[in-house]
């Protein structure tokens, strides 16, 4: 693991700034998914990634580490008022707290728990964690959960998906986890497609248009993505996220980053199937909205008014103006041909 104090190659290699000032009062920069964040420690996560300059979504925000873990962090702590808004079953759970500044813990059976405190308009987060918890254990959740929170919290609504560009404009992959959003998008990817992001898709309003915005060329992928799209890759630098995932550099991987806003050409719903062939069915824009939403970046923060007013405003949008497929895979498919054929079909202008 390297160290806060390694500037040398953090100056030459990582996607960030830093002061010279002390190791107590150092400041951190990142320009990660179109926000611009100033830290107290590293986050490795964002760390191997040539820094770039996006005009898109350039949204400031002050992310702290406290160096002590409040009651409400800890798994014991219930006051009656908490929500909670997820459990996989595994281990994982999030509840939330709506107060002055929306408080959300994470509890992970595996890593510890932690908790984080981000102001309503997403300009200020900080982050507490018990002593199991380390910084290098939790950074997945702040690059996807907590920049999505970020975000929406800002008014850019985000979603959960892998975004490629074809000839008409932006195709996003939405699902569930595991269902191949990331292997679809660099399928396309290693075909010669711009890709505008994976995991995390920021989008902005202009005027009574909501388009795409690629801000940050990293992918999530796991050993079956690459094995299924080109195995070569797999001995590419990449962060490890844990849960088989590790985090790689669009350079990395040989592909073309478009990160300009663009607009949206098409919406594809995967699903795994037991069928022995891929059925594809079109979904009316009046159904839509509902998907739409379960595939938000961060739900947690839809209990903020402004925020959903906003979110639903922008699906509301997103879901009239364009066309949506649901795609019903086999089971085990392990080329994506076919999807790829029929969204250059059906898309493509």
């Amino acid at each position: 693991m390297l160290k806060n104090t390694d500037s040398e190659f953090v100056h030459r290699f990582w996607n960030c700034e830093i002061s010279n000032q002390t190791e107590k009062r150092r400041k951190v920069i990142y320009r990660v998914h179109g926000i611009f964040i100033q830290t107290n420690k590293i986050i490795p996560a964002w760390g191997s990634f040539v820094p770039y300059e996006s005009r898109n979504l350039v949204i400031d925000c002050r992310f702290e580490f406290a160096d002590y873990c409040p009651e409400w962090v800890q798994e014991s702590y219930k006051d009656g008022n908490e929500v909670l808004i997820g459990d996989d079953g595994e281990g994982r759970r999030i509840a939330i707290w709506d107060d002055e500044y929306i408080r959300m813990r994470c509890l992970d059976q595996r890593i510890g728990a932690y908790g984080f405190e981000l102001k309503e308009d997403g300009s200020h987060v900080i982050c507490y964690h018990d002593d199991s918890a380390e910084i290098d254990n939790i950074d997945a959740w702040i690059n996807g959960l907590i920049c999505s929170a970020i975000l929406e919290l800002s008014g850019k609504t985000a979603l959960h998906c892998s975004a490629v560009k074809i000839s008409s404009g932006t195709v996003i992959f939405l699902g569930k986890s595991g269902v191949g959003k990331s292997t679809m998008a660099l399928y396309f990817g290693l075909r010669g497609h711009p890709i505008l992001g994976d995991d995390i898709l920021a989008t902005q309003r202009q005027g009574n248009t909501l388009k795409a915005v690629g801000a940050f060329p990293t992918m999530n992928l796991c050993p079956s993505s690459l094995k299924i799209t080109d195995s070569h890759l797999f001995h590419q630098t990449a962060y490890d996220l844990g849960d088989d995932k590790k985090l790689f550099s669009f350079e990395s991987l040989g592909i073309k980053f478009h990160a300009e806003a663009n607009a949206f050409a098409g919406i594809c719903f995967l699903h795994p199937s037991d069928a022995n062939r891929l059925n594809v069915t079109e979904e009316k824009p009046a159904s839509a909205l509902k998907d739409l939403i379960s595939n938000l970046g961060c739900k947690s923060v839809l209990y903020r008014k402004h925020v959903i007013n906003k979110v639903l405003a922008d699906l509301s949008i997103l879901a009239q103006s364009v066309p949506i497929f649901h795609f019903h895979v086999p089971r085990g498919d392990t080329m994506p041909d076919d999807i790829y054929s029929e969204i250059i079909t059906r898309f493509s202008s």
